[in-house]
């Protein structure tokens, strides 16, 4: 998995998010140790878009600004067929916001 994001800061704190959640699962005996430690090595991050094998998932969760959205998802570099789009987004329009050359393979999603 590669995490993407424009702030060096908020990609650390993404990483110390996961680990936490991973150590609140180990606490109550979920999974051992070494699943945490194999799940955070799989897990690498970038600043840059252009920085990744092309996926086959794709999950925005930029601030809820149409306009960032909008300019993340024309920012993407060339796609595979069947990679998949999804926004995350609570108060935007998801029909609104799948305005993209590929609104088959457009979902949204929440957390």
């Amino acid at each position: 998995m590669r995490l993407n994001d424009i702030d060096e800061a908020a990609l650390g704190a993404a990483r110390d998010t996961i680990r936490h959640n991973l150590d609140r699962e180990i606490s109550r005996g979920k999974i051992a140790p070494a699943e945490r430690d194999d799940a955070l090595a799989r897990i690498s991050t970038t600043l840059t878009l252009a920085d990744r094998l092309p996926p086959t998932l794709i999950i925005e969760a930029a601030t809820e600004d149409e306009r960032v959205k909008e300019k993340i998802f024309a920012s993407l570099p060339r796609l595979k067929p069947e990679t998949i789009l999804a926004s995350n987004t609570s108060s935007i329009s998801i029909t609104h916001a799948s305005r993209t050359d590929r609104p088959e393979k457009f979902i949204g999603s929440t957390s």
